[in-house]
């Protein structure tokens, strides 16, 4: 990936060919996208070419999350990790939670049901689980991008109580039109 140009892993590919149960394909699908949108809002908050307006916004957001999540203290790739990732949801949800079934449960294995909706972000939950990294920086890293995507709660029937049911903190609004 460079200033202009998005390169596509072959990966990201099989994983949409490899679809292995009916209901795998939009799911796979929603995961390309995830992956896709995630790059380009990389893109979008490293350029430089910004108007003045715009790159106030990205200076407030990330230090929003500086400010909010001392976890991670000041190592802003992390901060834009979790910040393009959490865009990256947005912006695939957009998308794929228009489809009228996207929160019906439907028999995904033997004996269990599920909707589109929750096996999108336990596959999104998996890719991004860390492997190394057990520390509360590690996990808070890991499951913060699902606090900014309201569709997460609803899937899931959170309570707006919880620490996952609760408005974020700071504001990722993402246009869709």
């Amino acid at each position: 990936m460079d200033k202009r140009d998005v390169y596509i892993a072959a990966r990201l590919y099989d994983a949409v060919e490899n679809a292995s149960t009916p209901h795998s394909f939009m799911l796979n699908m929603a995961a390309l996208g995830h992956d896709l949108a995630e790059a380009v809002w990389n893109l979008v908050l490293l350029d430089e070419r910004w108007n003045e307006s715009t790159t106030s916004n990205i200076y407030h957001l990330h230090m929003c999350f500086l400010e909010r999540y001392p976890l991670f203290g000041q190592q802003l790739e992390i901060h834009s990790d979790v910040i393009t990732s959490s865009l990256g949801l947005a912006s695939v949800l957009g998308a794929f939670s228009q489809a009228a079934d996207w929160h019906t449960k439907k028999l995904a294995w033997s004996t269990l049901y599920m909707s589109h909706a929750q096996l999108f972000y336990l596959l999104a939950a998996i890719r991004r689980c860390p492997r190394e990294d057990r520390t509360p920086n590690g996990v808070q890293r890991w499951v913060m991008p699902f606090m900014y995507v309201p569709d997460f709660a609803r899937a899931f029937n959170c309570p707006s109580s919880s620490i996952m049911g609760r408005p974020p903190f700071c504001s990722l609004t993402v246009r869709t039109s």
